[in-house]
């Protein structure tokens, strides 16, 4: 039987400080049992 995974999006958000905005993009391993709610 295969085995199903449940693809993963990358994980990106955008913060506002001041006039600049920053844009952090978040990679975690594919290898990991730990869910991003886990990470953060």
């Amino acid at each position: 039987m295969a085995e199903t995974k449940k693809e993963q999006k990358p994980h990106n958000f955008k913060r506002k400080l001041g006039n600049t905005t920053y844009t952090v993009k978040v990679h975690f391993s594919k290898d990991t049992d730990k869910t991003f709610k886990d990470r953060v």
